[in-house]
């Protein structure tokens, strides 16, 4: 399999999307923070700011709703934490240099970050 192949269009949106959702929630958390920080750190108040609902396990009964407080200090703070170590491991995979090299080289082979020698 070649590296100039299908895997690297697909590779492409996947860090579009990975990256792209690290920006979003990073944006609501900075918003959550600047509006608990401007009412003194009162989370009984709820901002209206979020746009999904975060739940304890997996049941999304409503008494499992994650409260204003754990949604801010736990919840997504877990999420932009996942988005970033999956946009850090796709570009990686993306801007590695062996894959600017004339014809490229094997994902599988890239991905085990064992040096290549170019045997054609």
């Amino acid at each position: 399999m070649d590296w100039k192949g299908g895997e690297f269009p697909f590779l492409c949106l996947l860090l579009a999307v990975c990256t792209s959702t690290f920006l979003f929630l990073m944006v609501q958390q900075i918003r959550e923070l600047h509006f608990y920080r401007r009412n003194h750190w009162g989370f009984s108040q709820d901002n209206n700011i979020s746009l999904s609902k975060y739940y304890r396990g997996e049941s999304s009964d409503i008494q499992d709703l994650m409260s204003n407080k754990e949604r801010i200090l736990f919840g997504r703070p877990i999420l932009i934490f996942l988005a970033a170590i999956f946009s850090i491991a796709l570009a990686s995979l993306v801007f590695h240099p062996e894959h600017w090299r004339r014809g490229g080289s094997a994902l599988s082979q890239l991905s085990l970050g064992s040096p290549q020698s170019n045997v054609h």
